[in-house]
């Protein structure tokens, strides 16, 4: 397989994500050279039946997961953070464990929690949807400290570890783009291209700059009304400060919503209850395993001087 060489992390050094057996941690990734595998990896049936559609369910178009979040946000970016060292307590974060086990083991072993969020967008050009501006994924949360970093001559961001996106439903939209650049002045060569299918997972370094094509207009699928919704989690190695002492607040790292101490919400446990089939702890091994291994099609080269 050919090889991909990142530009320079300006953030922490981020752990390879090919095979236990055969990896190599990056301390200088201007220095070494990267297979595919080592900067993202695809899934496919990821996870089985009874997550998938309870899911599907917990996120249809009129669930109280969105019109209790306010979504789409008026108040800018939201997520949740679930504390690892916990119990799950939905069967969202009962997702997540699950396919968290995709990760190197000795890459999972070090993850702390995750800020996750999902999407609803509709899926072409004529229902508004313009697809994702490229962006890296860090903690929003942390922007109040930029000001003494900065003047501490840190200008780092802090990225999750691995970033993921799971497709909830939708064989439609745009495809989701993932380049071997990072913050810094050298430009990505290569890229990959992963189109939107129901039960797909993607894993790649969670400092690595991303976002989604817009979709071409399609007359069936536009009066049939179709959203692609989607999961993204960040698999951090330390936790995001909290947007607030209680669940009541939204934003960047918001508290779960627990059942009797809060008014506002109630998805988590009338869209999301816990599946007792399936396991709620970090360190409890799922029976079910994906299906299949896909790698995404590279692109090369991503930028064209004009």
């Amino acid at each position: 397989m050919a090889d991909y060489d990142p530009a320079p992390n300006t953030a922490s050094a981020k752990a390879a994500l090919a095979p236990d057996n055969d990896q190599h941690d990056i301390t200088d990734l201007g220095t070494p050279t990267h297979t595919q595998r080592e900067l993202i990896t695809q899934w496919d049936e990821v996870l089985p039946k009874e997550l998938i559609d309870g899911m599907q369910y917990g996120l249809r178009e009129d669930s109280r997961y969105w019109t209790e979040n306010d979504y789409p946000p008026k108040t800018g970016f939201q997520s949740h953070f679930f504390d690892w060292s916990k119990n799950a307590t939905n069967l969202m974060e009962q997702a997540m464990l699950h396919y968290s086990h995709q990760l190197p083991e000795r890459i999972r072993k070090t993850i702390v929690g995750t800020e996750w969020w999902a999407h609803k967008r509709p899926s072409t050009l004529d229902e508004g949807w313009m697809g994702h501006q490229l962006h890296f994924d860090h903690d929003e949360s942390d922007f109040e400290k930029r000001e003494e970093m900065q003047r501490a001559g840190d200008n780092s961001l802090l990225h999750p570890e691995v970033s993921s996106i799971f497709f909830v439903t939708g064989e439609w939209g745009g495809p989701t783009l993932v380049l071997n650049q990072t913050v810094g002045p050298r430009p990505a060569v290569n890229g990959w291209n992963t189109k939107p299918m129901p039960n797909r997972l993607i894993l790649f370094r969670g400092d690595l700059l991303h976002g989604v094509f817009p979709s071409l207009r399609d007359e069936r699928i536009r009066q049939e009304h179709k959203y692609r919704v989607t999961l993204l989690a960040g698999f951090a190695t330390r936790a995001c400060t909290y947007h607030s002492e209680t669940a009541e607040q939204l934003g960047s790292c918001s508290r779960m919503p627990v059942k009797g101490s809060t008014t506002r919400f109630t998805w988590p446990w009338t869209e999301f209850p816990i599946n007792p089939n399936f396991p709620i702890h970090r360190d409890q091994i799922p029976a079910y395993r994906p299906k299949k291994q896909v790698d995404p099609p590279a692109i090369s080269p991503i930028w064209e001087q004009i």
